[in-house]
């Protein structure tokens, strides 16, 4: 109950910086408006202090906790007086020993072949700007990711600004391997910048997907696709590969035809291209990318596509559940597969064995939390967007709705998220909202 309390103090500080004035209803108020949860969550933690007492819990308890202990005795995850409080019976069920489903067998399973590259690129995780931070990858990465992608960073920005460099590419030992993906204009720029991310990471890819308008402005990403932009595409991917000595991939759009796409993806081939990236969705009409975000993408024409080059491809879309990447996996017969809002919702995706529930989130929310107040400095508002994310949130603005509640209302809740100003009180908004 205290935790509520505590998490409706975010909520009630951001609506004090809405209306300017501060907020009539106070925090006394809102305790009334929910207390009908009280029992609810008093229940909720006796349980689980009950749990914890019994021997089943308290071996599972010490099995998650040695298997979050690195090689030099550190803790790198939450521990298990934190999964105590949120596990509930059907995160028990999840617990089965999945030993029998080696990473071999499930390769198996995909139908998929495997192609010669310096590191593993079957579970990938996609390029999201403002959402591709390193605790996230790292997130990732401990439960089944091979590899992960950053944000799209700018060129022309690496080149003239060192500080934005600095920013914008953290990574550590455990983040490998790393792909840095850069967006450009020209060659020059992406070779300059190329240059000076190589030594952090293990490729480079070649932002050619990204639909916003400040891309067709600029003449980046997507709007790059067009056929009489191939020459500097060419370009591009040989002379960057040239002066970093580092394999070099492209993320694509589908074109118009799987004509076109397989012509463009070929002569990327030729040019050195050492991976392809194929978002299944063809560029948007400018300025309308957000309608058109939701409509399936289209695997069939990316298992077209596989089957035309000699190369890796990831095939990249309709993967929202860890069925989900199997079942692609073996249609496209693509290399591997890259997720993006998939893995946002849900982290543990490319785990074997994963079956998503309300404690498993818990779990996650509470172990990226952990994994962000580590690595510092960190930005507070990718924090909240990943913790809205991880709840389920749907929509925007004070129509959105939400998987998680917990005690409560939805603009409540994404209140008590934006204002809050800490990890500390955003773990505690999570512990309220995920409490059995």
């Amino acid at each position: 109950w205290g935790l509520l309390q505590a998490a409706m103090v975010a909520s009630e500080r951001q609506l004090k910086r809405r209306s300017g004035e501060g907020c009539a209803e106070t925090i006394a108020a809102r305790t009334a408006a929910v207390a009908e949860a009280e029992d609810g969550l008093r229940v909720g933690v006796a349980a689980s202090a009950t749990h914890e007492t019994s021997a089943s819990v308290s071996d599972t308890f010490t099995a998650r906790k040695a298997s979050r202990i690195d090689s030099d005795g550190s803790i790198n995850s939450i521990n298990g007086r934190e999964i105590a409080m949120l596990d509930t019976s059907d995160a028990e069920a999840t617990e089965t020993d999945h030993s029998s489903l080696s990473r071999d067998n499930h390769d198996e399973d995909t139908g998929c072949s495997s192609f010669e590259l310096p590191f593993d690129v079957r579970y990938v995780v996609a390029p999201m700007v403002g959402a591709s931070d390193l605790a996230f990858r790292l997130l990732c990465r401990r439960h089944g990711a091979t590899a992960a992608y950053t944000e799209m960073l700018f060129s022309s920005r690496i080149i003239k600004d060192p500080e934005y460099l600095r920013c914008k590419l953290q990574t550590c030992e455990e983040d490998r391997p790393l792909i840095v993906q850069l967006c450009a204009t020209t060659v020059d720029d992406l070779v300059a910048a190329g240059k000076l991310v190589c030594p952090k990471c293990d490729a480079i890819d070649i932002n050619l997907g990204c639909p916003l308008p400040q891309a067709a402005e600029e003449g980046f990403g997507a709007w790059l696709l067009d056929r009489e932009h191939w020459p500097m595409l060419r370009s591009m991917v040989r002379e960057l590969k040239s002066a970093t000595r580092i394999p070099v991939f492209c993320k694509i759009r589908l074109l118009s035809t799987v004509e076109e796409t397989v012509a463009l993806c070929e002569t990327l081939q030729a040019a050195g291209c050492a991976l392809l990236a194929i978002h299944g969705r063809r560029r948007p009409p400018l300025g309308q990318h957000r309608l058109f975000r939701d409509t399936p993408a289209d695997l069939d024409a990316i298992r077209q596509v596989v089957a035309a080059v000699s190369i890796p491809v990831l095939t990249n879309g309709n993967t929202q559940h860890p069925s989900d990447v199997a079942a692609n996996l073996s249609f496209t017969k693509a290399a591997g597969i890259m997720c993006a809002e998939g893995l946002l919702r849900d982290p543990r995706l490319f785990e074997v064995g994963h079956a998503p529930s309300k404690s498993a989130s818990a779990s996650a929310l509470l172990e990226y939390l952990h994994i962000a107040s580590e690595r510092s400095p960190h930005e507070i508002s990718q924090v909240r967007g990943h913790v809205m994310w991880m709840l389920g949130k749907h929509g925007s603005g004070r129509r959105c709705t939400w998987t998680h509640l917990g005690p409560f209302s939805a603009e409540q809740l994404r209140s008590a998220i934006v204002g809050a100003e800490s990890i500390s009180e955003l773990e505690t908004i999570v512990r309220c909202t995920l409490a059995p």
